[in-house]
């Protein structure tokens, strides 16, 4: 309802940002990809560190004979869809992916298994500040 009547996000854009996340959070736990998680979960000021991190899950699911995961509409839809401004938010974006994805992970018992996987809350916010600067 918030991101619907405050943030004005189409509910389909909600729908393809659960889909993405979970399809990425089943990815994670099954090929034990701590690295993408990481970075996924730490970036928040550079897109193209995003958006390479994702093209890196296609190629990795490429290579096992898998279709990928991030195709072009829904990526579209996500990241890329400008809001009632004219601008586009990926960083809210990829803040929604990742909520889901740790809700997904932790049902599938992934985040218990793997704690150390999550960067520290002092790397996060530091780098957050060196990158304001």
């Amino acid at each position: 309802l918030f991101l619907d009547k405050v943030m004005h996000v189409k509910e389909s854009r909600i729908n393809r940002i659960r889909e993405i996340a979970d399809q990425l959070a089943d990815y994670v736990n099954e090929e034990n990809d701590k690295k993408f998680f990481s970075t996924f979960y730490g970036e928040q000021s550079r897109y193209d560190v995003v958006r390479n991190a994702l093209i890196r899950v296609n190629r990795s699911r490429l290579k096992q004979g898998k279709p990928p995961i991030i195709r072009f509409e829904p990526f579209i839809e996500v990241f890329e869809e400008p809001d009632e401004k004219g601008r586009s938010n990926w960083r809210l974006s990829r803040d929604l992916v990742l909520i889901r994805m740790i809700e997904r992970l932790y049902d599938l018992k992934w985040i218990e298994k793997h704690s150390d996987a999550l960067p520290e809350a002092n790397e996060v916010l530091s780098k957050d500040e060196s990158d304001s600067d």
